[in-house]
């Protein structure tokens, strides 16, 4: 599937609205049923729940692979064999955050596979888009209006020793070239985008720089000296769109598994990771899977809502639990006139005219978007990660830390939670006349906010999938002294 930049692009004082920009979707395709294939009691069945309708356009005879768990261990290689043998070709290979490949597949080949012994389903590929002193900065170091002008470090808590994977459109390579000091610590990255033209196609691993510029302002955000959340964290370009934003879910799956390899490996030596993904497109089980795995794998997921004012539980990855999933305010404390909501929106961030760094030059844009909402968050989960034993209890602590109920029309089933960092200046009310009124993990207790009442079950709660819109959620926080629904 396509995937969709979901950022507006502000040049001057133009205002680029999504049909206007590069790499945006002009408007709602008509929609397709993407076929997704399940093995059940060695019978091939069609999937019928949950259906899969994702918009246009799919990816022509491109397909992923998913192997169940009776696959013997070089199932990857009679895979790859079996395709060739049928007329296609394999693209990726997936190890961490899913066992399968991505091929491109003709018709007799796609009927052969859906009967492979070891195949636990397969999903037609799509097309993914991305999902674009700073105000957002101001905004999360205080709990209320008006801004006071400034952002609060804290040398001791700068997201130092903290890993981001920027998933998007790769960094600008060049960047610190333009500055007297390191402005953002570029630790590496992986291309996972072809070049080239019909059968000469290649993708070079090395290829991660920025040619949209995208990631660039992202990465920006998170790490850089001047427009970043987290100055200390190293960020990593993972380049899965192209340089018009656009890439397959196929590659973003394998930009995923990458940094989940990342995150697996260096837990050996007590290495930290957060993920990144400021793009999105129609739902994708696959992709959604990808993403609670890499979770298990110790990579603590952030991902962008969307930006189609719409419910955020359509999208991918915005509808998968164990993710973060942001959506952007303006400067008001508004939620964004495009921002997607709903019960899988987890906590809201500064989305609109947002500054930082794009591909070219050190120069700086304002870009708007759910993509600029999403890096404040995962800026503020490597604040709070550095300090953190686990991605859980980072992640408790980020949810935990937030001010309520001031996101104007959060939307329907949407927590109405504004992210703030570790050295905010915002206090919680003590005194409360129901849970409402206090944060969300405390609960009103003889009209005292009490702290911690469910904190180290916030994530632990079971039932409905959103993500923090209400008792329960993967990904977000319970809801004051509710918790799972109590």
């Amino acid at each position: 599937m396509m995937i969709k930049i979901n950022n507006i692009l502000l040049l001057s004082t133009l205002l680029m609205l999504p049909w206007m920009a590069p790499g945006i979707y002009h408007h709602q395709e008509e929609e397709e049923e993407v076929p997704v294939f399940l093995r059940e009691h060695g019978n091939l069945r069609r999937q019928l729940e949950p259906l899969v309708s994702v918009p246009n356009p799919i990816v022509p005879d491109s397909y992923i692979i998913v192997f169940d768990d009776t696959a013997p261990p070089n199932m990857p290689e009679q895979a790859r064999n079996k395709i060739a043998e049928l007329g296609g070709t394999v693209k990726f290979e997936y190890n961490t955050v899913l066992k399968g490949v991505a091929a491109t597949l003709p018709a007799p080949a796609l009927e052969a596979m859906k009967n492979q012994p070891g195949v636990s389903y397969i999903e037609q590929d799509q097309v993914a888009t991305a999902t674009t002193l700073s105000w957002g900065l101001d905004r999360i170091d205080q709990g209320d209006l008006p801004l006071d002008g400034s952002y609060t470090e804290d040398a001791t808590n700068d997201g130092s020793g903290v890993n981001v994977c920027i998933i998007d459109t790769g960094i600008d390579k060049e960047l610190n070239s333009f500055f007297t000091d390191v402005e953002l610590n570029i630790a590496g990255g992986q291309n996972f985008i072809e070049s080239g033209r019909g059968k000469n196609k290649v993708t070079d691993p090395d290829d991660w720089d920025d040619c949209n510029g995208h990631g660039t302002h992202v990465a920006g955000t998170v790490a850089s000296k001047t427009y970043g959340v987290a100055a200390g964290a190293s960020v990593w370009g993972v380049r899965v769109l192209d340089c018009n934003g656009s890439g397959t879910y196929s590659g973003v799956i394998a930009g995923v598994d990458w940094c989940a390899e990342k995150a697996k490996q260096g837990a050996l030596t007590g290495e930290k990771w957060v993920g990144n993904m400021s793009l999105g497109g129609g739902f994708s089980q696959t992709v959604n899977d990808a993403v609670r795995n890499a979770t298990t794998d110790g990579v603590l997921m952030v991902v962008a809502a969307g930006n189609d004012d719409g419910d955020a539980c359509s999208k991918s990855p915005a509808s998968e639990p164990t993710a973060i999933t942001v959506g952007a305010t303006s400067s008001n404390d508004q939620r964004a006139s495009f921002s997607n909501y709903g019960s899988c929106v987890d906590i809201f961030a500064p989305g609109v005219a947002i500054p930082s760094y794009t591909e070219k030059n050190g120069d700086v844009a304002n870009y708007s978007g759910t993509s600029m909402a999403s890096p404040h968050v995962a800026g503020a989960a490597a604040l709070f990660y550095q300090t953190a034993t686990t991605r859980l209890e980072a992640e408790e602590a980020l949810l935990a830390k937030i001010v309520p109920n001031v996101v104007g029309d959060a939307g329907i089933g949407s927590p109405n939670k504004l992210v703030q960092v570790p050295a905010t200046s915002y206090t919680p009310s003590t005194t409360c006349a129901s849970d409402a009124d206090c944060a969300p993990s405390d609960a009103c207790t003889s009209n005292t906010c009490e702290f911690g009442q469910c904190f180290s079950t916030l994530l632990d709660c079971g039932g409905d999938s959103g993500g923090g819109g209400g008792d329960s959620g993967g990904g977000g926080g319970g809801g004051g002294g509710t918790c799972c629904g109590g």
